[in-house]
């Protein structure tokens, strides 16, 4: 079952899923038989970011596990319904009731340059459009998180080598999370390595 107070919203490349996967490390989580926060990470690095993981295998990494993970955490990119394989590029305010977290970039460039090497398609949109889409879904994030006093995690300051210790303490003090900041940092530093090449 999902737990209430901790569901993310997440742009295309934005990094929200390897923000789930930072909280899942909570004590109260358990996935895979993983119960204590060294099996998690140990699980995580080896088979959600094991060093052979490259961009044109990303996606399928991503989606190995990720409606197990569905249950445990909510999660959504906005601009693509994988329920219905429809296309929702004019997200409303509306959806945004379900989330509290926000992993959203005033950088569209950036996510058009991540995106495109996992997903060269872009789901079949156009970098002009892509980029424009990631811009609004920023704006309405913006507008209404910070209405709601949701967590917005600007992907400019989560791609760095060292996972930001403003941004995690944010989000488990905002969703009421253990702090392992040592361990999601060597799984940030993994993922962070692994997007870079």
């Amino acid at each position: 079952m999902c737990t209430p107070n901790v569901t993310v919203f997440s742009s295309m490349g934005a990094g929200g899923n390897h923000i789930r996967w930072l909280l899942l490390l909570d004590n109260q989580f358990r996935f895979f038989g993983c119960t204590t926060i060294q099996d998690k990470t140990k699980f995580i690095l080896e088979n959600v970011y094991p060093v052979t993981r490259t961009y044109d295998l990303w996606l399928k990494y991503e989606w190995q596990y990720r409606i197990k993970m569905d249950e445990i955490i909510g999660f959504s990119h906005p601009i693509w319904d994988h329920t219905t394989s429809t296309k929702r590029w004019g997200t409303t305010i509306k959806k945004f009731n379900e989330f509290n977290i926000f992993t959203v970039s005033s950088d569209p460039d950036l996510l058009l340059q991540r995106y495109q090497k996992v997903n060269p398609g872009l789901n079949n949109e156009s970098p002009h459009r892509f980029k424009r889409v990631m811009q609004h879904e920023y704006d309405l994030c913006v507008e209404y998180a910070g209405n709601k006093k949701g967590i917005i995690i600007d992907t400019v300051e989560l791609f760095t080598e060292q996972l930001n210790k403003n941004i995690y303490n944010q989000l488990t003090e905002y969703c009421r999370l253990d702090n392992n900041y040592e361990y999601c940092n060597k799984i940030h530093q993994r993922w962070y390595q692994l997007t870079s090449k």
